[in-house]
C-alpha cells in the first residue's frame, strides 16, 4: 500500500496537479502556546509531520524520531510531532506531553499542542494533509497514530507512510534523502 501511495504523489507531481494552498501559509501552537510554529519559516527544507501519542503501541517511535531529527536536521529536516488523543492514547495535558516526551524519549524536536487530526474539529494542518482539494494530490484518512506525512523543500506533500512503518525504515529514509539532496 505504501508504495501505492508513493507512487500516486511521484504520479500527480510529474502531471502537473497543482496544491490549492501551500503547508506555508499555515502556524500552529507550539508545545506550551510559548510561540507558534510558523510553516513558512520552514520554506526551502523538508518537513516531515507525525501525529503523535504516548500511550500507542508504536510509541517507541518518538525516539527514532528523534534519530531521524539528529542525523537530518543539518541537512535540512524539520519533524513536527503532533499529539491527538484522536485514538485515545494521548491523555496527557500539554505540559505533561511536554515532560515524558523530553524525559523519556529525549526528544528535541518540534512539538506542537495537541490537535485533532479527524472529524469536525480538525486542525488545519491536518485538513490541508488529507484533502486532496486541499493539497492537490490525495485524498487519505489517518487511520492511526505516528502516520507520517513528507513535504518536499517546494511546500508540497511528497510522501505518506503508515503508522507501523518505523521512522528509520529505509523507505522513509530513502524518500527524506530524495527530497533533502
Amino acid at each position: 500500500m505504501k508504495t501505492i501511495i508513493c507512487l500516486f504523489l511521484l504520479f500527480s507531481t510529474v502531471t502537473g496537479i497543482n496544491a490549492q494552498s501551500s503547508i506555508y501559509s499555515f502556524s500552529i501552537d507550539s508545545l506550551g502556546n510559548t510561540e507558534q510554529i510558523n510553516f513558512s519559516d520552514f520554506q526551502g527544507k523538508v518537513i516531515l509531520i507525525v501525529n503523535t501519542a504516548s500511550k500507542d503501541s508504536l510509541n517507541t517511535q518518538l525516539s527514532y524520531l528523534e534519530d531521524l531529527n539528529n542525523l537530518y536536521r543539518d541537512s535540512g529536516l524539520i519533524i513536527i510531532g503532533m499529539p491527538s488523543d484522536d485514538f485515545d492514547n494521548e491523555p496527557l495535558s500539554d505540559e505533561e506531553v511536554g515532560v515524558l516526551y523530553k524525559n523519556s524519549y529525549a526528544v528535541s524536536f518540534c512539538l506542537s499542542t495537541k490537535i485533532n487530526v479527524s472529524g469536525e474539529s480538525i486542525c488545519p494542518v491536518y485538513k490541508w494533509l488529507t484533502k486532496a482539494s486541499e493539497n492537490g494530490v490525495i485524498n487519505t484518512d489517518i487511520k492511526n497514530d505516528f502516520q507520517k506525512f513528507l513535504i518536499g523543500r517546494d511546500g508540497k506533500l511528497t510522501g505518506i507512510f503508515d503508522s507501523e512503518v518505523s521512522p528509520l525504515d529505509a523507505s522513509l529514509v530513502e524518500a527524506i534523502q530524495v527530497d533533502l539532496y
